[in-house]
């Protein structure tokens, strides 16, 4: 899965690899199955910035594409939270332009680089 953009001169990257369709059938694999995310952003030499960790679960990314779905067909009325395992991160779709909702997403992945950040300062 893959979504590029070009938000007012700000390149948007946003890629799932490493997935795997879930099998609901195995719970022990459902919560075995991790994917990269990459996420990068830039912009002239005043912004490059780029982030990959293994923070969604396969299922998650099935969770996001069916909810992108809903939002494509405008099955969202106002706003849907999707949380996940990884408590770092949560994904808000609102009825926002895309440029908002982008800005919303760069937001959580840079608290979860400071948190991951802090976490191997602190413990070594």
């Amino acid at each position: 899965m893959q979504l590029n953009l070009d938000l007012d001169g700000i390149e948007f990257r946003f890629r799932i690899t490493k997935y795997e369709k879930s099998n609901s059938e195995n719970l022990y694999k459902l919560y075995d199955q991790w994917c990269i995310v990459e996420l990068s952003l830039r912009s002239g030499s005043w912004l490059n910035y780029q982030i990959s960790s293994e923070v969604l679960l396969s299922y998650e990314v099935e969770e996001i594409r069916d909810k992108i779905s809903d939002f494509l067909e405008d099955k969202i009325q106002l706003q849907e939270e999707l949380g996940f395992v990884e408590p770092d991160l949560t994904f808000i779709i609102r009825k926002l332009s895309i440029t908002v909702l982008a800005m919303m997403i760069i937001m959580l992945f840079f608290v979860l680089s400071v948190m991951r950040f802090v976490m191997c300062f602190s413990f070594g």
